[in-house]
């Protein structure tokens, strides 16, 4: 199996679409920069597969930042005009999302493996990291019976 890891920012919302047979997959565009930021970036296709296609696709914008794991498949087609085209696409099996090549850590715990986070995952993680912070910092009682 050849598996890679790629990081970049979405060139578009991704699309759901559905196979003849109606399995549902989540197709999008990851713009790679290279080592230099004058470089062009290097556009790779991932795809989304079944159930996770359909619970993701929402949450994939243009200009987010995406980091993917996945089996590598080179892909053979022909344009409108007959001309035949080659492309490497990534069948994604993990997806973590945030983060940016400027900053270290990512945005939130908005990770997807497996099971990938829902809306209603996303909002309640997002009040409860509200609520923490609003919470008042108290500090532990100070105890006198410390013998020294």
């Amino acid at each position: 199996m050849k598996q890679a890891i790629f990081a970049g920012r979405l060139g578009q919302d991704a699309e759901l679409r559905y196979t003849p047979d109606g399995t549902p997959v989540c197709g999008f565009s990851l713009a790679v920069e290279g080592r230099k930021r004058t470089e062009e970036p290097t556009w790779v296709s991932c795809n989304i597969w079944r159930e996770r296609a359909e619970k993701i696709q929402p949450h994939l914008k243009k200009g987010g930042f995406v980091t993917v794991t996945g089996e590598v498949h080179v892909r053979t087609w022909k344009d409108r005009e007959g001309q035949l085209h080659a492309g490497m696409v990534v069948d994604v099996q993990e997806l973590t999302f945030g983060g940016s090549p400027q900053r270290q850590e990512p945005t939130g715990q908005e990770r997807a493996s497996g099971d990938y986070l829902t809306d209603q995952q996303i909002a309640a993680d997002r009040r409860r990291q509200q609520a923490q912070k609003s919470q008042p910092q108290t500090e532990a009682p100070f105890d006198d019976d410390i013998p020294f």
